[in-house]
């Protein structure tokens, strides 16, 4: 892989209380309210880009930087953990969420 595709690697993952801040500061660049409950974030050269509520399908995502195809993967992976939760629980299940005030 060449260096240059290594810089354009997007890796999809869970949040947690300690990507708080970089949420928030997100959420602050996209002049959006920071999305509620369990969250799955994109990182590209290392920031955060994107993040998804896996709770209310509320997103945000970095206004400085390319960002529709990050979210169009996110909004994929977001549609894929739905239906698997919906299969290992039953039709009406959702996923566990807290919230960040």
């Amino acid at each position: 892989m060449s260096s240059s595709e290594d810089e354009q690697a997007i890796t999809v993952r869970r949040l947690g209380d300690e990507d708080r801040d970089e949420v928030v500061r997100l959420a602050q660049r996209d002049s959006r309210p920071v999305p509620e409950g369990e969250l799955l974030g994109a990182e590209s050269l290392g920031r955060l880009r994107a993040v998804v509520s896996l709770t209310t399908g509320a997103a945000v995502a970095d206004p400085f930087a390319r960002t529709e195809e990050i979210m169009e993967l996110l909004r994929s992976r977001l549609a894929h953990l739905r239906r698997r939760t919906r299969t290992h629980h039953g039709m009406d299940a959702r996923p566990v969420s807290g919230q960040w005030s």
